[in-house]
């Protein structure tokens, strides 16, 4: 039945109330989202000291990243990048207390910005990422066929950093078989390395538009398997699984036998690593029902 109103000041009224039952109802629900995710988990985030730069789904955001800083007090910190009113690429600090309270000056070109949409999103891309999985890496995980040096900006984005989807972290991370990641040390130009029982993945989207499987010969024991729960295992596993493959160019990859995959757009993308790492290693369950499905279905 539509709602019948005896003014506008009364129709305005309850526009109101409805937005603010809206937000209070998201606050809630960021507040739940950030104990099931990221309470008592904030160390996690000292094991890497350069994170990936995650593609942002907020309006004038064009990335952001998490990181930790002892000197900057008890939180985890987030920087978002965007661009201000000179087109110029500009960064911002916030940061997430312990007791998950978000804090973050919005310049002016962001001031559309809804901050608990944004801490929404940011809880999202950490529950997506999953820090305590990843192990970093003493080098970068493929180099520049020219020179022997990282590859930055290989998107064509004018020596930019390049940026990571953070639904491709999430489907890989989420296999059934997946059990460690890696991450570039030296520079981070936009590869992450996905360990499974049977085969390495380096994946980036931008550079060469590809990934690389490269099938292991022996499986990893059951033992190996139960390892990778503690991150002691997940060190050993990708000092010796995944380091004696990075550091090496994409031609010197293929001649190792890796096989690479050219990408497409992101959902023809996730058909077509389902068929590529079956035909390594089979699993009925590799569709992962990501982060943004889900939170579509709760809405509903």
């Amino acid at each position: 039945m539509a709602e019948t109103y005896t003014s506008f000041a009364d129709m305005a009224d309850a526009q109101q109330q409805k937005r603010l039952a809206k937000q209070r109802a998201l606050q809630q629900q960021n507040q739940e989202r950030f104990k099931e995710i990221l309470s008592g988990q904030f160390e996690a985030f000292d094991t890497v000291r350069r994170w990936p730069l995650l593609q942002s789904t907020t309006k004038g955001i064009r990335a952001l990243r998490f990181y930790r800083a002892p000197e900057m007090g008890d939180s985890l910190n987030i920087e978002i990048y965007y661009r201000d009113k000179n087109k110029k690429q500009s960064r911002e600090l916030g940061s997430i207390s312990k007791g998950g309270v978000f804090s973050m000056r919005l310049p002016k070109t962001l001031q559309h910005v809804d901050r608990d949409l944004l801490f929404s999103e940011i809880l999202e891309d950490i529950d997506r990422l999953h820090p305590s999985v990843w192990v970093p890496l003493d080098s970068d995980i493929v180099v520049r066929e020219e020179t022997g040096k990282a590859k930055e900006g290989g998107n064509g984005n004018g020596g930019e950093e390049v940026t990571v989807d953070p639904r491709r972290i999430e489907f890989l991370r989420k296999q059934p078989d997946f059990l460690a990641g890696g991450i570039g040390g030296k520079k981070l130009n936009g590869y992450l390395a996905f360990l499974f029982r049977d085969m390495v993945v380096l994946d980036n989207q931008n550079i060469g538009n590809a990934a690389f499987v490269q099938k292991i010969e022996n499986p990893l024991s059951d033992k190996e398997v139960t390892d990778a729960k503690t991150r002691s295992g997940r060190i050993h596993l990708i000092q010796n699984y995944i380091m004696p493959l990075i550091g090496r160019t994409r031609r010197e990859l293929v001649a190792a036998g890796a096989e690479r995959v050219v990408h497409k757009p992101h959902n023809e993308w996730v058909v077509q690593m389902i068929e590529k790492l079956n035909e390594v290693s089979p699993h009925a369950d590799r569709e992962v029902l990501l982060e943004e499905h889900r939170r579509n279905r709760s809405e509903k």
